[in-house]
């Protein structure tokens, strides 16, 4: 630990993704979690801000994703904090380049990603799906390099994408979860669909979307359609029954 502290902090860190790893195969994950959550924390004993500060907010992810699977909102939402604050340090660098800043920015995506699954714990809707749009934005401006020529989304904005008879899907995918949101029209406050609980998210697409297709059908008049527009495609359908 004193002579090798990095090679002590990555040693930890294999362990404790070793553990997370084995949670995704177990009906019973939670002392997988444990364990891991304890070998990442002791990485970032000697994986620190000051001598790495990329590793500890690698480290700092991983364990963030395993706090929120123990239900450790408040520290979750601490460490969070935590690694925004020192990503932000990291970027305002004078001595790092535009192509370094861009991949640093993408590489720690997932700290913004974080509040939006923040905002959903305190059910928050209305600011998780502003979260989840601003982060989108500036990921489009890094991989565009376009600055601020990407503009930012309001939620009025997103209500004159529809139409009567129309919904808005909008899916946000985190290293945490994947939060669902549909927006009716002329409601400020879109509906949040509850995923079943589950280590690997990506598998709740197909029953999530057959969720969003009876909420459509039970909510909206009848119609036909599925239109992505001005780009949103990726991010946004706009759908009816």
């Amino acid at each position: 630990k004193d002579t090798h502290p990095e090679g002590w902090g990555r040693l930890h860190w294999e362990i404790a993704k070793t553990h997370d790893f084995e949670s995704r195969k177990s009906s019973y994950p939670q002392p997988y979690w444990i364990n891991a959550g304890e070998h990442f924390e002791r990485a970032l004993e000697t994986l620190t801000v000051t001598d790495f500060p990329e590793l500890h907010l690698e480290v700092l992810a991983d364990l963030i994703r395993v706090l929120f699977n123990l239900d450790e909102i408040d520290e979750a939402n601490e460490l969070q904090r935590q690694g925004s604050d020192l990503l932000r340090r990291l970027l305002q660098e004078e001595n790092r380049s535009d192509s370094s800043k861009r991949q640093l920015a993408l590489k720690f995506a997932s700290f913004d990603q974080f509040t939006v699954d923040l905002a959903v714990q305190e059910k928050d809707y209305r600011q998780a799906l502003m979260l989840a749009e601003r982060g989108k934005t500036v990921c489009l401006r890094w991989l565009l390099e376009l600055d601020d020529a990407v503009p930012d989304i309001t939620g009025q904005n997103l209500q004159a994408l529809l139409t009567p008879g129309q919904a808005m899907v909008y899916w946000h995918i985190s290293p945490v979860a994947i939060a669902t949101f549909v927006l009716l029209p002329g409601e400020a406050v879109p509906v949040h669909i509850e995923p079943p609980q589950t280590p690997q998210p990506a598998l709740l697409l197909p029953t999530i979307l057959l969720t969003h297709l009876k909420l459509s059908s039970d909510r909206l008049p009848s119609s036909n359609c599925w239109t992505g527009k001005n780009g949103y495609s990726n991010g946004i359908r706009t759908m009816g029954k």
